[in-house]
């Protein structure tokens, strides 16, 4: 999880960090403050606001859009079993009106590893039903020394090389993976669905939100159906925004290349942010749902 009470800019986009000290990312401060029962927003780094400053995520810009508490619970590199973990850890301290799981399709199969750079807490299904592994998660464990950098590590031009065109690798080594099994679709699926039900139970609504990178592949979306697929009748709203990306790619391909570096942008974010406030906004209408401060 983030570092309570982090603040800074060293980062490569030299954009504004600000971690809470209940571990949650800033929103950077909207002007007129908040109201009404929160919204909790859970996913990956595409949740976070990798690359984006506080105020440019799509959870601070759906904080500006509703006017009411958008609370950043996102993690660089969790998996949807990770994130579902973390909505169950602070929906009951939060009580939010809605919980908003994000995904990108790479997180489907991150339900399968039991290790990503690091040991992880991981679900698979035994006789049936889901069970939590990896308990408790061990702690980190250095990155040793591949051949090729004990060999070549005393050399200068390499050194000089390689610290500008593989950083990552040159001073961290190759993190290794270690893969459980192969039902992250299945997995990711009964998760959330019965988060959705957990929810309920709480009055609380879910919306499973599928999001996409810039390849905006076939191939992922289909992933993504398939795990949006456990959700059907289930109390989950699911919104998949492969329909809305790909309408700008055709119609406006150089806002959509805007949209995109890397993660979102703020342009981008902000698209996010006003598809899910469209389907608050839709659903509430619909039960006659008022904010519980009201």
């Amino acid at each position: 999880m983030p570092r309570a009470g982090f603040s800074g800019n060293r980062n490569v986009g030299k954009t504004q960090v600000t971690i809470n000290t209940n571990g949650l990312r800033a929103n950077g401060g909207s002007g007129v403050p908040p109201s009404g029962s929160p919204v909790l927003a859970v996913g990956d780094s595409f949740t976070f606001g990798d690359g984006v400053s506080d105020g440019d995520t799509w959870p601070a810009r759906l904080e500006k859009t509703l006017a009411r508490p958008v609370l950043n619970a996102g993690v660089f590199g969790y998996g949807v079993d990770q994130m579902v973990l973390r909505a169950h850890k602070l929906s009951p301290q939060v009580q939010p009106g809605w919980v908003v799981v994000s995904f990108i399709p790479d997180d489907i199969e991150r339900c399968e590893l039991a290790m990503r750079g690091a040991h992880k807490p991981y679900f698979r299904i035994t006789d049936g039903k889901l069970r939590l592994d990896n308990q408790p998660v061990p702690p980190p464990e250095p990155v040793p020394l591949d051949a090729f950098r004990k060999i070549c590590g005393y050399s200068w031009i390499v050194h000089s090389t390689l610290k500008n065109v593989a950083k990552t690798y040159w001073y961290a080594g190759r993190k290794r993976s270690i893969r459980a099994h192969r039902d992250g679709a299945t997995v990711a699926g009964r998760l959330l669905r019965e988060l959705a039900d957990e929810l309920a139970s709480q009055q609380s609504l879910l919306l499973v939100l599928a999001q996409y990178d810039l390849s905006l592949s076939p191939e992922h979306h289909q992933k993504s159906t398939e795990v949006l697929a456990h959700l059907k009748d289930s109390p989950a709203m699911v919104l998949d925004l492969y329909d809305d990306l790909e309408k700008v790619r055709e119609q406006e391909p150089e806002r959509f290349k805007r949209l995109f570096r890397g993660h979102m942008t703020g342009e981008g974010n902000q698209l996010v942010a006003e598809r899910i406030a469209a389907v608050i906004r839709t659903v509430e209408g619909k039960l006659g749902l008022r904010s519980r401060s009201d």
